[in-house]
């Protein structure tokens, strides 16, 4: 499902990842373990295209991440360590535009709200304002319809068997 192949970022005169390669399988859970620095976060923004490679290729079900960004977008879910939040907007309005930017709407939109509000543990601050940050980002992944091609993180606490940065 996600293919990396001598995978490299470069910036003028730092190396952030240095030839990587790894493979990971449907419905496997990866994780980055590394110091600061060893490019966990940089191979995450580059497999959700967020950041182009200086050289190497990144597939994503089949979609190479520079060729058909898109469709790789659709097919995962990141949820960054500092995720970008709507601070003026209530946990259910923001799941609600979430929802909506993904193509839901009506009782089908609502109905998924109120299902992972309860899940996420996010019910009793449904109409509160935003705040509670993981839970309401994960609530967020789920309304959004985590595709199956992975569920990724980049963490200094994270392991995992054939994942690894340099």
């Amino acid at each position: 499902m996600i293919s990396v192949k001598d995978l490299s970022k470069r910036y003028a005169r730092n190396t952030a990842v240095d030839h990587i390669s790894f493979e990971v399988e449907k419905g496997q859970i990866v994780g980055f373990l590394g110091p600061n620095g060893a490019g966990k976060t940089t191979t995450m923004r580059i497999l959700t295209c967020f950041l182009p490679p200086s050289s190497g290729t990144a597939t994503v079900a089949g979609f190479d991440v520079l060729e058909a960004p898109l469709e790789v977008k659709k097919r995962i879910g990141y949820l960054p360590e500092a995720p970008p939040l709507y601070l003026e907007m209530r946990t259910a309005e923001y799941l609600t535009f979430v929802g909506r930017l993904k193509g839901l709407s009506g009782a089908e939109l609502r109905q998924r709200v109120d299902a992972v509000c309860e899940r996420c543990a996010v019910g009793d601050v449904k109409r509160a304002l935003r705040g509670r940050g993981r839970e309401e980002q994960a609530a967020r992944k789920i309304v959004e319809r985590l595709p199956p091609a992975g569920r990724l993180g980049a963490s200094h606490h994270s392991q995992s068997r054939g994942a690894h940065s340099r």
